[in-house]
């Protein structure tokens, strides 16, 4: 209720949110029922207040790998639930980063923001060292290009993890 009303105040339907974290490397049957019957009533209180949950995948959660994020969106199909792509924590899982591997998000209509950071290696247990937009391993100007090939209409926000030469 509390973002609801922030989100009011900022005149903003979005609202980010991240998924719960998991236990461990893989995904019991359980819990993941137990996280979505959670996240259900918050995704329902949004669209009651034309408000849009933006959820961000994330490394440790239960939205971390593509599958996963997919199957989630599936699971629970509302307006009120989209997409924060964040292919720089895709990446962190060893996740492909291309154009393809997005197009679903895409078809579905489900990508509505956009993180950009641009990870230079994998670190063990950490996830990614991040350099400077354009000189780590994703192709922004591809995902770009994707993005505008789907009309998209989502705001794109730098993330400064570079710790060198912000």
């Amino acid at each position: 209720d509390r973002l609801i009303y922030i989100a009011d105040f900022f005149h903003t339907p979005f609202i980010r949110i991240f998924n719960f974290l998991k236990n461990g490397l893989k995904v019991r049957e359980n819990e993941w029922v137990s996280m979505i019957n959670n996240l259900r009533p918050y995704v329902e209180r949004a669209e009651k207040a034309h408000k849009i949950l933006l959820l961000e995948n994330e490394t440790n959660t239960f939205a971390d790998t593509i599958a996963r994020t997919l199957k989630l969106f599936d699971e629970i199909k509302s307006p009120a639930f989209k997409l924060n792509l964040d292919p720089g924590n895709f990446y962190s899982i060893r996740e492909d980063t291309t154009p393809d591997a997005y197009e679903i998000f895409y078809e579905k209509g489900l990508v509505a923001h956009m993180h950009v950071k641009d990870p230079k290696f994998h670190l063990p247990f950490v996830g990614s060292y991040f350099h400077v937009v354009g000189m780590g391993k994703i192709d922004y100007v591809a995902l770009f290009k994707q993005a505008k090939k789907h009309d998209y209409t989502g705001l794109f926000s730098l993330e400064t993890h570079c710790p060198g030469n912000r």
